[in-house]
This record gives structure tokens, sequence and C-alpha cells, in this order.
């Protein structure tokens, strides 16, 4: 229950940073953001609901939840994770597409949120290769 609690509160802490910045830059700097209506890294799928795809992935991870351990480092990925992908979920209800604003000009625009899920899916990965080494 205890790394359920700290999994909850870190999701939600990452979520409250994502779309703070979000605000913020739509408030005061709303010229370098982008409304992605898109899937990640803006690719268009013809005749599929990305924010269908995103719930069924989203009931998906919360389903595995259940099914790991509770080793720090998994909490913190697993939280990283979720809050991602509940943040971009929150764009596409508030904003019809996810807020876009980070554009370093050699790779899709992104937001805090895909950063989140980037680390977290990087972090799964390192501790299963650490795991299968040992």
């Amino acid at each position: 229950m205890r790394a359920n609690l700290k999994l909850i509160l870190f999701s939600i802490l990452t979520i409250a940073i994502d779309q703070l910045s979000k605000f913020f830059v739509l408030k005061y700097f709303g010229s370098i953001s982008t409304i992605n209506p898109y899937g990640g890294f803006s690719v268009a799928i013809p005749g599929i609901n990305i924010a269908l795809v995103t719930l069924l992935a989203l009931a998906a991870f919360v389903v595995l939840l259940f099914f790991v351990d509770r080793k720090a480092i998994r909490t913190i990925a697993f939280s990283l994770v979720l809050a991602g992908t509940l943040s971009n979920l929150t764009d596409r209800i508030l904003h019809s597409g996810v807020v876009d604003f980070i554009n370093l000009k050699i790779w899709p625009t992104f937001n805090l949120a895909d950063s989140a899920i980037v680390i977290g899916i990087g972090l799964l990965i390192l501790r299963e290769l650490r795991r299968k080494e040992n």
C-alpha cells in the first residue's frame, strides 16, 4: 500500500508540473506551442481514435501495476509513465490535442509529459537489462 501511495503522489506531482508548464506556455508564450492532434511523434494513423488508444494503453498499464514488485526504481518508472499518459490525455480532453512546446529542431516538438513517459520506459528497460545480468 505504501508503494501505491508513493506512486500516486509522484504521479500527481508530475502531472501538476506538466500541466503548469503548459498553462504558462499557452498564456505567455503561445506562439512557441503547438496543439498535436496526432499520436506519438506527430504520426497520424487514419481511422484510429488516439484518445481511445490512450485509454486502452492506460488501462493495460494500471493492470500491469498489480503484477510487478514494488521496487523503488519501478515505482518511479511506473509513476512517470502513468503521469505522462494522464497529463497528455488531459490535454486531449481540454485542447483536442496535446500541447507541445519543446522544439529542439532535430526531433519532433514535445512536452514534459512526453519526457516523463520516455524516462519511465527507459528506467524500466534498464532495470530489466540489469536484472537479466544477475
